[in-house]
C-alpha cells in the first residue's frame, strides 16, 4: 500500500497516521483493495466531518490517494485497486517497465465512490509490482 494525504501540516500527518492505522485492520480482515479503498473513502469521510470551521477556511486535509495490492507469489496473481493514485510497475525479466493499467478511480474523501478492482498475472521471474511515479526509471 502507497499513499499522500493533501497538506504538509500537522493535522495531515495526523489524518495520514488514522489511515495507515485503519488500512491495517482492513487489510487484516482480508478484504479485496477495491473493498479496502471503500472502506478508507469511508473513513477519510468522517475525518473530514470532523474539520473545524478555521480548518475548512484554510482547507487543511482535504483528502488523500491510495494505492492496494495483494500478491500471491504461489500463483503469480496480482489484485490492486487505487484511489487517485499513480497506477504501480512491473519490472520484466529483460528489464522492460510496464505500469499497470488500472480504473483511474478518484481520490479518497469523496464519498458514495465504488473503486474497481484489476487483477494481472506476472510471469515466472518478473519483479513484484513496485510503485513508481510514472516516468521513474528503474532501479533509481
Amino acid at each position: 500500500m502507497v499513499g499522500d494525504v493533501g497538506g504538509h501540516d500537522l493535522r495531515s500527518t495526523v489524518t495520514m497516521g488514522r489511515l495507515q492505522t485503519a488500512a491495517r485492520t482492513l487489510a487484516d480482515l482480508g478484504l479485496a483493495p477495491d473493498g479496502l479503498l471503500k472502506h478508507l473513502d469511508d473513513q477519510m469521510n468522517r475525518f473530514l466531518d470532523e474539520r473545524s470551521a478555521e480548518d475548512l477556511q484554510r482547507g487543511i486535509a482535504t483528502g488523500a490517494t491510495c494505492m492496494y495490492a495483494v500478491y500471491d507469489p504461489v500463483s503469480r496473481r496480482c489484485v490492486m485497486a487505487r484511489a487517485g493514485h499513480p497506477p504501480p510497475a512491473v519490472t520484466s525479466t529483460d528489464g522492460k517497465v510496464s505500469f499497470v493499467e488500472l480504473p483511474d478511480d478518484p481520490p479518497l474523501g469523496l464519498g458514495r465512490v465504488t473503486f474497481e478492482s484489476t487483477e494481472v498475472e506476472l510471469a515466472d521471474g518478473d519483479a513484484d509490482p513496485v510503485y513508481r511515479w510514472p516516468g521513474a526509471v528503474p532501479g533509481a
